[in-house]
């Protein structure tokens, strides 16, 4: 199946639904949802073909489907409250074990990317919210995660951000300001 600019998709491992923005290439496109870009593979979307129907692809066949029929939902995530640390401050955790429930055969790459994107929807939520302020928490690792996130907050127009109490989160966590 192949995508282009424009196509009404919806994501098979969210709920997420929107139009292709950009196409990336290697498999990866833009999608834009509810005014947020998120980035997906071929694999992980469908496209609408009418308001409540999808199309389906495989190796064998070629269907459309009610988009009641299926689920959308990705079955191991998991639904996090948000939690909030002794100074009352929202904080979300991006280890990959607390945002879904089996991390088995997620490639690498899917799992740096079902982080950022808790991450966004973390900011949003916070924003929208009248947060002053927000700890997330990437861990120390190989630092890749820590990197990703402080490049999507320098992005960010209206935000400051720092390390977050070492007290608290060791060298694993970043305060962002808003």
């Amino acid at each position: 199946m192949s995508f282009h600019k424009g196509d009404r998709v919806k994501a098979i491992d969210d709920v997420l639904a929107g139009v292709i923005v950009e196409v990336l290439g290697g498999g990866m496109f833009k999608v834009e949802c509810d005014g947020f870009d998120y980035t997906f593979l071929e694999h992980e979307l469908v496209r609408v073909l009418e308001e409540d129907e999808v199309e389906l692809h495989n190796h064998v066949s070629r269907m459309k489907l009610k988009a009641k029929d299926i689920s959308l939902s990705k079955p191991n995530k998991k639904k996090k409250e948000v939690q909030r640390n002794e100074r009352g401050v929202m904080e979300v955790d991006l280890h990959l074990h607390e945002l879904i429930e089996d991390e088995s055969g997620v490639h690498h790459g899917e799992k740096l990317r079902i982080q950022m994107d808790h991450c966004r929807t973390a900011i949003d939520r916070a924003r929208a919210n009248g947060e002053k302020r927000l700890v997330i928490i990437h861990g120390i690792g190989e630092g890749k995660l820590r990197s990703e996130v402080r490049e999507l907050l320098d992005h960010l127009p209206g935000i400051r951000y720092h390390d977050a109490p070492y007290k608290l989160y060791g060298y694993g966590a970043t305060e962002v300001e808003f």
